[in-house]
């Protein structure tokens, strides 16, 4: 399973449309596109790092950093790189 097919898995889990890899652009709006808000944005986060065994740091659990898929799965695989836990 591809990083990709775990970040879709996990955010279909919280969001109100599904997500499917072929959505998947540089545009792809947590919030405006698959309505995310502050809450449900947390729960996937934290869902993130239990899943995946990672931690985000802290300056970068603000939607405002992750909303865009591009960002939320370009630090999700930096912390997997930091934490050599990168087998996806």
């Amino acid at each position: 399973m591809t990083l990709d097919d775990k970040l879709i898995s996990m955010i279909n889990g919280y969001s109100q449309v599904e997500l499917r890899k072929s959505d998947i652009s540089d545009q792809l709006d947590l919030v405006d596109d698959l309505g995310f808000n502050s809450m449900l944005f947390i729960q996937l986060i934290i869902n993130i790092e239990e899943e995946l065994e990672i931690e985000i740091p802290e300056e970068q659990l603000l939607i405002e950093h992750m909303r865009k898929y591009t960002n939320l799965r370009g630090c999700v695989l930096k912390q997997l790189k930091t934490s050599g836990s990168l087998e996806i």
